[in-house]
């Protein structure tokens, strides 16, 4: 009994091996950025003028994941902050139709807000990963019945038809990708939440069919570039050099690599190596050896946060840890499939690795409320444990009072 009840009041704590492989994640982003850096043509400061930006964003985002972490889920569970963040989650979408800037010179393409003075700019999409993640995690935890349900009034299709409105202001900015990768986090949190497997399913293959619709019938740049992936070592060379480039880096990476800085691929024919395609970078730099080290570390994220999923002893922490890392794991898995050409170019960034400042922020927070998962349910069975000894010093000593 006493070696139970020390198992139970010290479980395996998973918050500072995240800690320190957020840290070494982020630690070889910035080495392999900054050479990647070295074939940048940008007029930030220099060829590692970016380096120095990127590094307030770090800075800026283990402020706020700090402050995630310690915030109370308490305060999250309430009607009135979902609809605060629902808002801010729309308001934010939509303000891309009217002050919206186009920075990667993409035809038709408006998805980030520049910040007058600052010369900085962030990508409004990358807050909704998160966003979806807290919504369904708040209202299942407010309606941890009636989710499971469809027609009442705190069922998943009210919810459903919320997140459409955040899905649809996506689609048509238009960032298919993120659409997927939203969509996905969406389904895989309602699953989590007590959504029957049907429904979900339904649901992502409507989406899916209608993100493949769009892109082969109404988007012909697109469906273009799906037809010279599909295509790829036959036809289209120039549509298709960025993807070829991209898996003549990784090839030549060999076991070890050429060495940090001695890579060739960033000098010329790889474009975006310091952003969509910074993995090529690190497969052509550091070899398989390095890749398989990196992609270690986000298995180990998943891992850690399936853990603290099952651990948690509410709803509301098992959906937002497991949305946190479903998040994190689709972008990495899509993010390596595009640069080895297993998909079609989805401009997908390399969590932890690719310049801008939008999605390292986004990730350092989701993993600081990962973390937070955990801290609430250390704290909540040190409190239930304290109690039991508490009833059970009542019962032993009933006159005691």
């Amino acid at each position: 009994m006493r070696d139970q009840r020390s198992t139970e009041s010290n479980p395996f704590h998973y918050t500072p091996a995240l800690v320190l492989t957020v840290f070494m994640l982020l630690i070889c982003g910035f080495i392999v950025l900054a050479s990647a850096g070295m074939g940048s043509t940008e007029g930030e400061g220099g060829p590692l003028g970016f380096i120095e930006k990127q590094a307030m964003f770090c800075g800026l985002g283990v402020v706020l994941s700090v402050m995630a972490y310690y915030f109370p889920h308490r305060w999250m569970q309430s009607y009135t902050f979902f609809f605060i963040l629902y808002g801010f989650v729309v308001g934010a979408l939509l303000s891309v139709y009217f002050i919206g800037s186009n920075i990667n010179d993409v035809k038709n393409v408006y998805r980030w807000i520049s910040i007058p003075g600052l010369g900085i700019s962030f990508q409004p999409s990358e807050i909704t990963k998160l966003g979806i993640v807290l919504m369904v995690a708040i209202w299942a935890c407010l309606n941890p019945q009636k989710i499971q349900k469809l027609a009442c009034l705190g069922g998943v299709v009210p919810l459903g038809l919320m997140i459409s409105v955040i899905l649809a202001l996506i689609f048509i900015e238009p960032d298919y990708a993120t659409t997927m990768v939203c969509g996905s986090v969406a389904m895989a949190t309602f699953y989590v939440a007590g959504v029957s497997a049907r429904w979900v399913t339904i649901a992502m293959v409507l989406l899916v069919l209608l993100v493949g619709y769009t892109v082969n019938y109404l988007e012909l740049e697109r469906s273009g570039r799906i037809y010279a992936w599909q295509n790829l070592y036959t036809e289209m060379p120039d549509e298709n050099r960025q993807q070829l480039a991209s898996i003549k880096a990784i090839v030549t990476g060999q076991l070890l690599g050429k060495g940090i800085g001695m890579g060739t691929a960033k000098l010329g024919g790889l474009s975006e190596h310091d952003s969509d395609f910074i993995f090529a970078v690190v497969a052509e730099e550091l070899g398989f050896i390095g890749v398989f080290c990196v992609l270690l570390g986000f298995v180990f994220i998943l891992y850690a946060g399936t853990s603290i999923s099952i651990k948690s002893k509410d709803i509301f922490g098992r959906v937002l840890a497991m949305g946190i890392v479903t998040a994190i794991s689709i972008q990495v898995l899509l993010n390596v499939a595009t640069t080895s050409a297993l998909v079609p170019n989805t401009g997908l960034t390399f969590p932890f690795f690719s310049k801008g400042g939008s999605n390292l922020i986004m990730m350092l927070i989701s993993m600081g409320f990962l973390m937070g998962v955990e801290r609430e349910t250390r704290r909540s069975s040190a409190q239930a444990l304290l109690q039991d000894r508490n009833n059970k010093s009542a019962i032993s000593n009933p006159f005691e009072q």
